[in-house]
């Protein structure tokens, strides 16, 4: 994988970031919350966490060891909407969200499917950015383990292996998957190239963490997360797990694996 183990230097930005995200409610001053840095616990290894993210780990505990493929890929749990999917660490191939509903507005293509935390708090956060005068709307979200494989596959016929890897996942380590992330596109190129250097992509950079989602491959991050910048590729994953990571400086898969393992 191209992202780079720098263990300790993330695990202190990390405990910094999430002390600090503790401060924060969505959308507020931290002067306004007087005692929220005080608000902390700590985890198995006593490293101060914020509440939320403590009661995502108890409520889904990694199982030790996690099996591998026969490639070497971690096979992560299914519907823990928090796994660190990546180019080392994969869906099982029958891994299908709970439940899927589609999404009633702010989608084109066809029905878009995720999750239904997912799907509420996409259409809040498209509905205020209207009222700003932003549209962006969901293009793909939710694919199975084969819809993957196909979309791969077609980029591996079109761009060669290495550049398809570069701009997209091969079936099990999409995010996709999950049921929690979904492109999204804008008018008038209702593409994902044309979302680059939109209103649209700027306000999402800087606002999705208010409503649960991050973009998971933020520019200038590739060495890292393996992909190139996708201002289009956002993820769910609640709104205090997101206040950590937008406060943290670390990309959405190195703050996963900090909390996860």
């Amino acid at each position: 994988m191209l992202r780079p183990r720098a263990a300790v230097p993330v695990m202190v930005a990390l405990v910094g970031a999430i002390m600090v995200a503790c401060a924060y409610q969505i959308g507020d001053n931290p002067s306004n919350e007087p005692g929220a840095q005080d608000a902390t616990t700590q985890d198995e290894n006593g490293r101060a966490v914020a509440p939320g993210v403590v009661r995502e780990r108890e409520r889904t505990p990694s199982p030790t060891p996690l099996p591998r493929d026969s490639e070497g890929n971690v096979i992560l749990p299914c519907n823990d909407i928090l796994v660190p999917v990546d180019k080392e660490h994969r869906l099982p191939a029958d891994c299908t969200p709970a439940e899927l509903v589609a999404l009633p507005a702010y989608a084109v293509n066809e029905p878009q499917y995720l999750t239904p935390q997912a799907a509420d708090a996409f259409m809040v956060m498209a509905g205020e950015a209207e009222a700003l005068g932003l549209e962006f709307y969901a293009a793909s979200s939710y694919r199975s383990y084969w819809e993957q494989a196909d979309i791969f596959a077609s980029n591996v016929e079109q761009h060669g292996f290495e550049e398809a890897s570069r701009r997209s996942a091969q079936a099990g380590h999409s995010e996709h998957q999950l049921g929690t992330t979904t492109d999204v596109v804008t008018p008038p190129t209702w593409s994902l190239s044309g979302f680059y250097g939109t209103p649209e992509a700027e306000w999402l950079a800087n606002n999705a963490w208010r409503y649960g989602f991050i973009v998971s491959y933020p520019p200038d991050s590739e060495h890292i997360t393996g992909y190139i910048y996708e201002p289009w590729h956002i993820r769910y994953v609640g709104p205090e797990v997101a206040n950590a990571v937008h406060h943290s400086g670390l990309t959405l898969g190195e703050y996963l694996h900090a909390i996860w393992w």
